[in-house]
């Protein structure tokens, strides 16, 4: 007598799915390098593009069927006169990115984003900040691919103390657009003397980014 083929159930086809902390790298190492295409012609800096991030990313999450939903909260909003006597809007957001996985289990991130702008797009900003280091913390994208170890030999020295961050960002909230651009060139360096963490320098880029916003638009007569 044969006995009939039973089909698998759901159950057991999320059980055979790899978890999401195990998708997690394999999308991490399939992203690979996003480099600083992105470029501010008024004030002179690289920066990674949202639309760049999105491109590298979306393939690898599709591939081991990742999908993200992300969800924002409005922390903050207020207005300041610049003063060329325009309105600037400030909006800060709560992004919550809930990452799952075929199995059915997910892991979520949690990040804030800060826009600002003298029309209506202070908020799409916010978010976007918000999803653009979502992507690069969760995934530890580098801005280019890395060197072999071996390549170089440095003579070891003292150890440099690490950046003072709440130092650092009160520097940034006051500084003209040359400093901001010299602060944010010395970031990569920092990270790799080991003074600041990956998301200490997410940060920090971050608030240099948003300051070059808030000057760009206060010099618009």
């Amino acid at each position: 007598m044969t006995t009939p083929r039973k089909d698998p159930t759901r159950a057991d086809i999320a059980a055979a799915a790899p978890t999401i902390h195990e998708l997690l790298p394999q999308v991490a190492a399939a992203v690979g390098a996003v480099g600083k295409e992105g470029h501010n012609q008024t004030q002179d800096y690289a920066f990674r593009a949202l639309d760049d991030l999105m491109n590298a990313i979306h393939g690898p999450l599709t591939e081991h069927g990742v999908t993200l939903l992300p969800s924002y909260r409005v922390l903050e909003r207020y207005d300041r006169t610049t003063r060329s006597g325009n309105t600037l809007e400030y909006v800060l957001v709560e992004g919550r990115f809930r990452f799952t996985g075929p199995a059915g289990d997910h892991a979520e991130v949690v990040t804030i984003g800060q826009g600002s702008d003298t029309s209506d797009k202070a908020c799409n900003k916010a978010m976007s900040a918000a999803i653009k280091y979502a992507l690069i913390q969760t995934f530890v994208i580098p801005t280019r691919d890395m060197t072999d170890a071996d390549a170089t030999t440095e003579e070891m020295g003292s150890p440099l103390p690490p950046i003072d961050m709440d130092a650092a960002l009160g520097a940034v909230a006051v500084a003209s657009e040359d400093t901001l651009r010299r602060m944010g060139a010395t970031i990569p360096g920092s990270v790799t003397q080991g003074r600041l963490t990956i998301e200490d320098a997410a940060r920090l880029e971050h608030a240099i980014e948003t300051r070059l916003d808030a000057l760009e638009v206060e010099a618009t007569p």
